[in-house]
């Protein structure tokens, strides 16, 4: 019998208040200044914070894996690729499955983690992680704990644009119903 194939992702939501207009910034930060210039090296993590809310990835990948990019394999040696379609796809998946604004995304597949969350200190909000959230997102990427490949801070993001932001449905209206792929419940982080 052959092993059963998961579909959708794995979806966790930590209830965290945020600026929604912060977290815009800095999914358009984390494009602008990684994801539209090159790939996460395998292993890799970045992040950006802008006030207190934080976006970012988490590359799982060794450096052989493949992935499937645009319908053809391809080894792109462990990076993943991201972009702010698939952040947002993300971020909204968890605010209609969780009705949460702050969680985590997991790409089984992929191999990849995108996380939304609250800037947190001395456990004055639960994140999911084991401290806070000030350097504690993708502690459970095997291998020695790499510094990050980018972790970018501010109040603002100077080069906000909002040419990105989009407009999330609004789960409490009967009339808009709202669909999407089959996902599953994402367990605490180790």
């Amino acid at each position: 019998m052959g092993q059963k194939v998961r579909q959708g992702p794995e979806i966790w939501g930590s209830f965290n208040e945020i600026d929604e207009c912060q977290m815009h910034q800095a999914i358009e930060c984390l494009h602008e200044e990684i994801c539209a210039r090159r790939t996460v090296p395998y292993r890799g993590k970045i992040r950006c914070t802008i006030g207190n809310s934080v976006v970012y990835l988490c590359n799982y990948n060794t450096k052989d894996k493949e992935f499937e990019v645009e319908g053809t394999r391809k080894s792109l040696r462990g990076k993943a690729s991201c972009d702010q379609s698939q952040m947002y796809e993300a971020w909204r998946q968890i605010r209609i499955a969780k009705s949460s604004l702050t969680g985590w995304w997991h790409d089984s597949f992929n191999r990849k983690t995108y996380g939304f969350d609250r800037k947190c200190r001395d456990n004055e909000c639960d994140n999911g992680w084991k401290n806070d959230s000030v350097g504690e997102q993708c502690t459970n990427i095997r291998g020695k704990n790499k510094p990050w490949v980018f972790d970018y801070e501010a109040d603002v993001y100077r080069n906000y644009t909002a040419q990105y932001a989009q407009k999330m449905p609004d789960i409490h209206d009967d009339n808009n119903p709202v669909y999407f792929n089959p996902w599953f419940e994402g367990q605490r982080p180790k």
